[in-house]
């Protein structure tokens, strides 16, 4: 179970928590709230664009992706985006 690798690095607690969080695909994001019948007004409030969903929120969202872009270039590094959070 790699989302176990999470509580060995060296990271702040809070951190790992909400890592553990995103692995398991519990993050309260629209979408999952909606699963558990707490409804909202459609439409991710960041970006406007579609449902606030895990994959959207971190990878999709066109200002997240710029976020990302601009924070890999910092470090010298590029990425290939994913599909989705496994």
């Amino acid at each position: 179970r790699p989302w176990k690798l999470i509580w060995k690095v060296k990271i702040p607690y809070k951190v790992s928590c909400f890592t553990w969080l995103l692995a398991k695909q519990v993050v309260l994001t629209q979408e999952n709230l909606m699963k558990r019948g707490i409804h909202l007004s459609p439409g991710y409030l960041f970006c406007e664009e579609k449902v606030e969903t895990i994959t959207h929120q971190f990878i999709h969202c066109r200002i997240t992706f710029q976020l990302w872009e601009i924070f890999l270039s910092m470090k010298c590094l590029s990425w290939v985006m994913p599909r989705k959070i496994d």
